[in-house]
């Protein structure tokens, strides 16, 4: 995983689709991490809401690998983390 990505971590985050658009609607959302191995309609709806909204995006290399570094008992395809 990415240093830069480790470092995130660290911060206040939500986890999964439907935290990661909310706060993105909400204009909450500093950058993103996606799976990727992610389902891809999952990948192409957080890229569309992440590019309207000016968003970095970065990618990890598995799901199983961000949920474990999130903190999560369970693999996770979307982590954003908040302003």
């Amino acid at each position: 995983m990415d240093e830069s990505i480790i470092k995130l971590l660290a911060t206040s985050k939500v986890s999964g689709l439907r935290q990661v658009m909310r706060y993105i609607a909400d204009d909450k959302i500093k950058c993103v991490v996606l799976a990727k191995n992610a389902e891809l309609h999952i990948k192409n709806r957080v890229k569309v809401a992440c590019t309207a909204s000016n968003i970095e995006v970065m990618n990890c290399d598995s799901r199983e690998e961000l949920g474990t570094a999130a903190g999560l008992s369970v693999p996770c395809s979307v982590v954003g983390f908040l302003k």
